[in-house]
């Protein structure tokens, strides 16, 4: 009799801890389920304005440079091509039409903007090309290589334009294409021969516009930089990663609970671009910079910059 009690009293205790597991279990089961409230990627998404940086390398590219000391063009290895960009850009984010086929957050958005760009590229190459020379002694001429080096650098401004979108594979990194057109409004070159013949009875002849050496070796022609002699094209592709920055308790931001965001990015690039003789070549290289975006109601009342409503 006394067992019996004692076995009821142990199936007694162990429903009783049963169910508190499975109250334990279905109470956190409903915790999850209720909707976590929602933090939005910034206040004001909708709109906001940016700034970018980027800096970048071509790949080693033939070009044709032009006539210095030779009656045609000749063909220079450019080995260091680096490209400097800044842009300002303002955009609007919009609900992105295939969350429909893709589980929704609050990052699946697709952004598309407008903007001015300024754009620094600096060249530098070198050659051999055959150059009429000069002997001292009785000014009789001949035909001998010299080593030619160029350094071009032009500078020009433009208008962007780009779409970024979700990738659905990492949160928050985005896929971008951007498109730009560039007309330069300043280019300057100069140009080095330099004589690798060892007899220096050889000189120069002597040609307007040019600056030599004291021995007559070595001539250096500069262009004044005052020019303008075509548009740059690029196209890029690239990808982004967003990381959200909250501009609070900043003396010169009078609104709190501000968003923003750092983007870095990494671009490959597609240009267009004037040679040295002024015919366009392709080119291509990479970029990489950083982007930064704030809401372009950042220094105004807060009112009416909350989540989109997706």
């Amino acid at each position: 009799m006394t067992s019996h009690r004692k076995s009821s009293s142990t199936h007694k205790t162990c429903l009783q801890v049963a169910m508190l597991v499975v109250m334990v279990l279905v109470g956190g089961q409903r915790g999850y389920a209720l909707p976590t409230p929602s933090v939005p990627a910034w206040h004001g998404q909708a709109a906001h304005v940016s700034f970018n940086f980027g800096i970048g390398q071509d790949f080693n590219f033939i070009d044709n440079a032009e006539p210095f000391f030779s009656p045609a063009a000749e063909s220079l290895l450019l080995s260091n091509s680096l490209t400097q960009q800044y842009s300002l850009f303002g955009s609007g984010r919009f609900k992105n039409p295939l969350l429909k086929y893709m589980k929704p957050n609050i990052h699946n958005y697709y952004e598309v903007g407008f903007g001015l760009n300024v754009l620094y590229r600096s060249n530098q190459g070198q050659g051999q090309q055959p150059t009429q020379v000069m002997n001292r002694a009785d000014s009789s001429m001949r035909i001998v290589s010299v080593v030619r080096d160029v350094d071009v650098s032009n500078l020009s401004i433009g208008i962007s334009g780009f779409i970024d979108m979700p990738t659905y594979i990492i949160d928050k990194l985005r896929v971008r294409m951007e498109a730009n057109a560039n007309m330069i409004v300043w280019d300057k070159s100069l140009n080095v021969l330099s004589l690798s013949d060892n007899d220096s009875s050889v000189v120069f002849q002597n040609s307007s516009n040019t600056s030599y050496s004291s021995n007559g070796r070595i001539a250096t022609r500069e262009s004044s930089g005052d020019r303008t002699y075509g548009m740059v094209y690029s196209l890029k592709f690239g990808i982004s990663y967003s990381i959200q920055i909250l501009l609070r308790d900043t003396p010169w931001f009078p609104i709190s609970k501000q968003y923003g965001e750092i983007q870095p990015f990494i671009n490959y690039t597609l240009s267009s671009a004037p040679t040295l003789t002024n015919s366009h070549r392709a080119i291509s290289g990479f970029q990489i910079g950083v982007r930064f975006t704030i809401p372009d109601g950042v220094f105004s009342n807060e009112d009416g910059y909350g989540p989109l409503n997706w």
